[in-house]
């Protein structure tokens, strides 16, 4: 699939993984789950600056977005954005970035 922004290899295994894990229980929320993150990738892209700095979290240059329980970490440093990860909230973000 293609896409308006860049994804890393790990993006492609992030997704996958909540694709799996979701669809466990409901095949159709996790294909809305994708979708919703899908379209908020896109909305970051026309708007990069739109995501919030966590200087907390992590001192790279990345910004966080969230969308149900997933954090969208992103790097404005290219055009188009690259998503650096898509990760559920409760996991341990600074060991995984």
């Amino acid at each position: 699939m293609t896409y308006n922004f860049n994804l890393t290899k790990d993006v492609d295994l992030d997704l996958n993984e909540i694709q799996d894990y979701i669809a466990r229980d409901n095949p159709t929320a996790a294909a809305n789950t994708i979708d919703k993150i899908i379209s908020a990738c896109n909305l970051l892209n026309t708007n990069p600056l739109s995501g919030h700095l966590r200087d907390d979290i992590t001192s790279k240059k990345v910004r966080f977005w969230r969308v149900k329980s997933y954090l969208i970490i992103y790097s404005t440093e290219t055009k188009p954005i690259t998503i650096v990860r898509v990760l559920n909230g409760s996991r341990d973000i600074v060991n995984l970035l």
